[in-house]
């Protein structure tokens, strides 16, 4: 009889072990289930809300009436408007400009541009009459009355979209030029439309690094002069400059080689 209790007692062990297998599998199969589940819903969640908002962002987009003698562009899924503009031979810059773009890097599906073989307004058209200024030694100028920009078309976080708009807040002007227009560029496009170019800072002008001056990269750097130290030190406000290049940050330059000042 002792005997076989034992053998009892092992069969009965052998199922209880099955059954603790079979919960096992059953418990894993439905928690694969439900994880499944709900990554499914969540995906389909988060494509809903996205089309949504392109949706609504699409529906919202401004009729824009195109002039005779330009081409219409419709906005299509995956463009850019850099992409769209080495399409038609054009620059960017222009292409913002004509169709008021307030933030070049963010255009909509379905938003409509208006393309011009010559672009927007041109260079030529914002260069200002010959007048005559007095000079100093301290100043570079051609004698003409200061052209000013319509709006801030540089791409944002750059360093030239910051000097264009705190020198707006600062001043109430943007710079006219917006072709050939790499930060290194500012100094010489300047004097193009009259504006003033300094070798000694003041508050609220446009400093400019010609490449690889003071930490510039090869496309030079564009920045506010916001405070003068003295001994040809001062503090400038900037964008695109480490080591936070998406946020405006400040720091003391000198002056010196590849170093000029910018004023309307």
């Amino acid at each position: 009889m002792q005997g076989l209790q034992v053998v009892e007692s092992r069969e009965d062990t052998l199922q209880t072990h099955e059954q603790n297998r079979k919960s096992f599998r059953q418990s894993y199969v439905a928690n694969y289930v439900t994880r499944f589940f709900l990554v499914a819903v969540f995906g389909l969640l988060l494509v809903a809300f996205f089309s949504v908002d392109v949706t609504r962002a699409s529906a919202n987009v401004q009729s824009t009436t195109c002039t005779a003698g330009e081409q219409s562009h419709t906005v299509a899924a995956g463009e850019t408007l850099s992409g769209i503009a080495a399409r038609y031979g054009l620059d960017w810059q222009k292409i913002a400009q004509r169709n008021h773009l307030a933030n070049p890097n963010r255009i909509l599906i379905n938003q409509k541009l208006c393309i011009s073989p010559s672009g927007t307004t041109s260079d030529a058209q914002l260069k200002p009459a010959s007048t005559t200024v007095q000079t100093n030694p301290n100043t570079s100028t051609t004698g003409k009355t200061p052209a000013v920009g319509t709006g801030n078309y540089f791409p944002y976080a750059q360093c030239t979209w910051w000097a264009n708009q705190r020198y707006h807040q600062l001043h109430g002007v943007y710079v006219p030029w917006t072709t050939r227009s790499n930060a290194y560029q500012w100094k010489a496009r300047a004097p193009e439309f009259g504006w003033r170019v300094y070798n000694t800072p003041q508050k609220g002008d446009i400093m400019v690094l010609q490449p690889y001056i003071q930490g510039a990269t090869g496309y030079g750097h564009v920045a506010i002069v916001e405070q003068v130290l003295g001994q040809g030190k001062f503090i400038a406000s900037s964008m695109n400059w480490a080591p936070a290049p998406r946020s405006v940050t400040r720091a003391q330059f000198h002056t010196g080689r590849g170093v000029s000042f910018i004023h309307k």
